[in-house]
């Protein structure tokens, strides 16, 4: 075939001019696809473009046989190269819209892909931006809220605290200064008042009182009412009763003297442990007797031990019923009751140590120590047992 524009002798599926470079536009044949590249619809011969998606459609170019000039091969194995050229192409045509078509599902797969990725990003970017919203909203506007009303808190709560310490210190020194004057006037008190004995000049008092035994074995005197003692600096007030000290003396007060009965002790006080002593130079009865004299006595009494030692049956069994009623009333007769019996009472007041000073109905037992409630019971035992009527006094 030659060239249309400088005859240029070509060959048969030259689609340009190799002398001039032309275009050879009457062998150019343009073949539109059967087939939409874009969305694969079926196009017609002449579309521009598609029907259905309006994509361009692109017409392949293919040598028109009808301009070729036969060459000396027959006609007939020219028009089979010529028609297995054509379905060549059109083979090659069909595939590449298959590929066309394959590469647009993809195409629109990868594209599907895309959008759900983007959507997905945009989502997961507006909850960050909502949760940060939400934190920078919580930090800014509650959490100051709270702050604020937490540092409030902790203002009231030292002003509290601030006024709580100025109130206690407030108090400390009310109290320091209630216990300054508080002390200033018990010693001005102690100067004052002036005490009921004074040791410090060693002179000798008297005490009188009670008999009776501490735990520990010492000698106490309990006093009829509380008594006041100053020894140098040491005031002693309240005192309810005295430790006898008998170091001075060759005798114990419990083997003349029985708890409850009634002491006078001379001698010097002094102080120890915050505790009152009398050191004892003599120890008097309630009739102003030595205790160790007067019990000294023979044939004074029945019984001469019957107020501080218990007796036994073996004690009285052999004293007859005239001597058991005396030496009952004799426990009596010790504390000063008087008698209503004449016979009773002419016989007590033949005996020194007597000193009747208490009318029958005003006595009472209460006046006795325990030794000697039991003694006078033993004794009362004793007498009735021998005569249901006991002794006959006045008779």
């Amino acid at each position: 075939m030659r060239c249309e524009y400088c005859g240029k002798e070509l060959k048969s599926d030259a689609i340009f001019c190799t002398a001039c470079g032309k275009k050879q536009e009457k062998l150019v044949k343009k073949i539109t696809p059967l087939f939409c590249t874009n969305c694969g619809n079926k196009l017609k011969e002449g579309d521009g473009f598609c029907t259905s998606c309006g994509a361009k459609v692109e017409t392949t170019e293919v040598i028109d046989s009808a301009f070729v000039e036969p060459k000396q091969a027959p006609l007939q194995q020219a028009q089979d190269v010529n028609g297995a050229s054509v379905q060549k192409e059109v083979r090659n045509s069909v595939q590449n819209i298959a590929n066309t078509k394959e590469q647009g599902k993809q195409k629109d797969a990868s594209s599907s892909s895309k959008k759900v990725l983007i959507i997905v990003v945009v989502i997961i970017f507006f909850l960050l931006l909502c949760a940060l919203g939400f934190m920078f909203l919580y930090n800014n506007v509650f959490n100051s809220d709270d702050d604020r009303i937490e540092r409030d808190y902790d203002d009231d709560e030292d002003e509290d605290e601030d006024k709580k310490d100025e109130k206690s210190a407030e108090t400390d020194e009310t109290t320091t200064e209630a216990t300054t004057e508080a002390a200033t006037e018990a010693e001005e008190k102690k100067e004052e008042v002036k005490a009921d004995y004074d040791l410090s000049d060693k002179s000798d008092i008297s005490i009188e009182g009670t008999f009776s035994e501490s735990n520990s074995g010492d000698y106490i005197i309990k006093l009829a009412q509380n008594l006041s003692f100053k020894d140098g600096d040491t005031f002693l007030e309240d005192i309810k009763s005295i430790r006898i000290d008998m170091s001075d003396l060759d005798y114990k007060i419990n083997d003349y003297a029985s708890k409850g009965d009634i002491i006078k002790i001379t001698g010097q006080g002094y102080t120890q442990d915050d505790k009152i002593y009398i050191k004892a130079k003599t120890v008097l009865d309630d009739e102003g007797k030595d205790i160790a004299e007067s019990e000294e006595l023979e044939g004074d009494y029945i019984i001469e031990n019957s107020s501080r030692e218990l007796l036994e049956e073996e004690d009285i069994k052999d004293l007859s019923l005239q001597q058991l009623n005396y030496a009952k009333n004799e426990i009596y007769a010790r504390h000063g009751r008087k008698f209503a019996s004449k016979e009773l009472q002419d016989y007590f007041n033949s005996k020194d140590w007597y000193n009747g000073t208490i009318e029958p109905e005003d006595f009472s037992d209460y006046m006795l120590n325990d030794v000697e409630l039991a003694n006078a019971k033993l004794l009362k035992d004793r007498e009735y047992a021998l005569d249901p009527n006991g002794y006959p006094l006045d008779k």
